[in-house]
């Protein structure tokens, strides 16, 4: 129930503004209930709070996913897809990778896929596996 979890977590915000969590799922219900543009600055808030959480893979999904919905936002969408899969390939769950390819693919030209490699760096230089199968 979405706007029961707009409440519950609007309220939790309210009361500890810089939980990154928490404005990360305040974000989602707004997005789910198509208030686009609050949904977006709850979103970029938990990013700019929490650079290093490991949620941020989900919380560039889900931008990417709300950009899809807005008319005009492809290349929005298009950029957050990206950077999830780009910069954190190793804690993506197949769930959202199948859901964020099938969202790309839905928006047009493929001029956003990149070659892959075997290995890639994460956000901190190191490297990790990368499978381009799945």
């Amino acid at each position: 129930n979405y706007p029961r979890a707009r409440d519950h977590f609007s309220n939790v915000v309210a009361q500890a503004p810089d939980d990154a969590q928490t404005l990360f799922y305040l974000g989602v219900s707004l997005g789910h209930l198509r208030a686009f543009e609050e949904a977006i600055a709850r979103l970029t808030q938990a990013l700019a709070l929490s650079p290093e959480n490991p949620s941020i893979p989900q919380v560039h999904y889900h931008l990417g996913w709300i950009y899809t919905q807005m008319h005009g936002h492809e290349r929005e969408a298009q950029d957050h897809f990206a950077q999830a899969q780009e910069e954190f390939p190793a804690r993506l769950t197949h769930y959202y990778q199948g859901m964020m390819l099938y969202k790309l693919d839905c928006l047009g030209p493929r001029s956003w896929r990149r070659p892959l490699s075997a290995t890639r760096e994460d956000r901190r230089g190191r490297q990790t596996p990368h499978s381009s199968g799945g």
